[in-house]
């Protein structure tokens, strides 16, 4: 909210949000109470979430998105399939 409060003047629009928020991410950074401390279930919700946001930003261009994140385009395919992401 501080990002689109900053980046939005008086009111703050659906094109002030995040790609992320825009698509309702339920991938948050916020711990669920059922996660606990433990590290793979939030690591998996941040991949999600960073791969979702990656994919609207380069229109759904897995190369692109790949790169962005830092792994190769058969690396981000593999994480697409085992988070079942639809591209």
């Amino acid at each position: 909210m501080t990002r689109a409060h900053a980046f939005s003047g008086e009111t703050v629009t659906v094109a002030d949000l995040s790609p992320a928020v825009r698509a309702g991410s339920d991938a948050s950074v916020f711990p669920d109470e059922r996660e606990g401390l433990r590290l793979k279930p939030r690591v998996e919700r941040l991949e999600r979430m960073l791969i979702r946001e990656a994919m609207t930003t380069y229109n759904g261009n897995q190369t692109q998105a790949a790169k962005a994140l830092g792994l190769s385009r058969f690396g981000l395919q593999k994480k697409l399939k085992r988070y079942r992401i639809a591209t």
